[in-house]
């Protein structure tokens, strides 16, 4: 298998993964379909599609902020 035949885009938009989520999901049996394909364009969308398949943390964003909250409780607390 040859990753370098992925559009220079793909492969950038792969390298540029933060979320730790997406960087396990996309491994090399996961991206053997992309290869035959000789579009960049096509290739990209059907990237893109891929990522829309990585299902969202169980934990939402407006949790986070509570949780912050609640540890700047505790820590305040310790230094009284």
């Amino acid at each position: 298998m040859n990753l370098l035949r992925l559009a220079p885009e793909v492969q950038e938009r792969l390298l540029g993964l933060q979320d730790q989520r997406a960087v396990r999901f996309f491994s090399e049996r996961r991206l053997r379909p992309l290869i035959p394909i000789e579009d960049p364009q096509r290739q990209m969308r059907e990237l893109e599609r891929m990522l829309g398949q990585i299902r969202p943390e169980t934990v939402s964003q407006a949790d986070a902020p509570t949780t912050q909250r609640s540890l700047e409780h505790v820590t305040d607390r310790s230094t009284c």
